[in-house]
C-alpha cells in the first residue's frame, strides 16, 4: 500500500468504474467471510456453498464483462 500510496502522490492514477465494482463486490465478500467464521469454529456445508457460488458468480461476472 505504501509504494502505490507513494506512486500516485508523485503521479496521479487514472481509476476505472470497473475497479470499484470490483472493490466493492470483494469487500462484501471480505465481510462475509468475517462473519461466517468468527459465528463458531466450523464452516456448514450452507455457508461453504455460499461461498462457493459467489466465487463462481463473481468469476463470472468478471469473463462476462
Amino acid at each position: 500500500l505504501f509504494v502505490l500510496g507513494l506512486s500516485s502522490t508523485i503521479h496521479p492514477m487514472r481509476v476505472n468504474s470497473l475497479s470499484v465494482i470490483d472493490t466493492v463486490c470483494l469487500i462484501v465478500f471480505r465481510v462475509f467471510v468475517f462473519f461466517v467464521c468468527k459465528s463458531k469454529e466450523r464452516i456448514s456445508r450452507l455457508e461453504g456453498g455460499i461461498m462457493i457460488f459467489l466465487y463462481v458468480a463473481f468469476t463470472a461476472y468478471i469473463i462476462i464483462r
